[in-house]
């Protein structure tokens, strides 16, 4: 089940099948072209961050498209989140050229899902959930029976 973001809350409830959402047809966008796809699957260590902001960028401008630094910074956070608080072997990282847009998933093994918390200017860190809501055009979390969950997020090309 996908669901967007909640103030303070998790993002949760009962297990339930993920949902596949529905895409943008096969059209040419810019240079690159809809439907297209990268995978990585990243180590629970915290140098994948970069490792991620790297595969993000060099898969976005391999469809020829300029690669925003919102992206970047979205997909930094994503993966930090999956490593700093899942219970996870490994990170899976996907990148899918849907439409006029990039649609970054991080998936792990971890059926915990993420918490929006509440702005603290004591606290280093906890924005992460928070920075995906802002600047992403879309974004949630699917949940994926007995084996985890994929937190997405979609941002303009």
């Amino acid at each position: 089940m996908t669901r967007p973001a909640g103030s303070g809350t998790p993002l949760g409830g009962a297990a339930s099948r993920p949902r596949k959402l529905a895409s943008a047809p096969a059209a040419a966008h810019r240079n690159g072209k809809s439907g297209e796809s990268s995978c990585i699957v990243l180590a629970v260590e915290e140098a994948s961050a970069a490792t991620a902001r790297s595969f993000v960028a060099a898969t976005i401008r391999s469809w020829g498209l300029h690669v925003d630094e919102d992206v970047t910074l979205l997909t930094s956070e994503a993966v930090t989140n999956s490593v700093e608080h899942a219970d996870t072997a490994n990170v899976v990282l996907t990148v899918r050229h849907v439409g006029g847009r990039a649609r970054v998933e991080v998936q792990d093994d971890d059926p915990a899902l993420p918490v929006r918390m509440p702005p603290d200017p004591w606290r280093a860190g906890g924005m992460g959930v928070a920075l995906i809501q802002s600047l992403s055009k879309a974004w949630g979390v699917e949940e994926i029976l007995g084996d985890g969950k994929r937190l997405w997020f979609e941002v303009e090309l």
